[in-house]
């Protein structure tokens, strides 16, 4: 893979807003980010360059979309075993979202998703990616929501309705 050290990432992506956008937040963490505009340079780049992870946009325009592109990148040896999540806007059922991880990638994110949760998505995804669930809530959302205990603010002190409530 690209570098052993560092962790690539390859952003393919026809919008070149979003491709900073989300590149920018994982560069911001040390993440060293590879870009294409569309199928066919992502192809090349992920061939070239190896990266651990590519963030793949399904709809692109031209003859070859993300879903091809995927299909594509893990039918030839040399990439097949490169992870991939897909980015989209589009709103899947739980049969779009099985389909969409049969055609070829590991999981996928909503583009609309907060660039935190974004990067801890990322971040969970590459530490464990077989245990990974990216469209999964954050760790520490889920143990917020489970526990019941009241949310922290900065200051660490318990913050729940009662203490926000004005006295009338």
């Amino acid at each position: 893979m690209a570098g052993e050290d560092k962790v690539h990432i390859l952003v393919v992506d026809d919008d070149p807003l979003l491709r900073r956008l989300f590149g920018g937040k994982l560069a911001t963490v040390g993440y060293q980010i590879l870009y294409a505009s569309n199928g066919a340079d992502g192809r090349e780049v992920a061939r070239r360059m190896k990266p651990n992870l590519i963030l793949m946009d399904i709809n692109m325009p031209g003859y070859e979309n993300g879903m091809d592109t995927a299909h594509r990148l893990k039918s030839e040896e040399e990439t097949k075993d490169i992870p991939i999540i897909f980015l989209t806007n589009l709103d899947t059922t739980y049969d779009g979202e099985k389909k969409l991880i049969e055609l070829a990638a590991e999981s996928y994110i909503h583009k609309s998703i907060d660039l935190n949760d974004f990067l801890v998505k990322i971040q969970t995804f590459l530490t464990a990616p077989e245990s990974a669930e990216v469209n999964a809530p954050p760790a520490a959302e889920t143990q917020q929501k489970n526990t019941g205990k009241p949310k922290k603010n900065t200051n660490n002190k318990p913050v729940n309705a009662r203490s926000k409530a004005k006295k009338i």
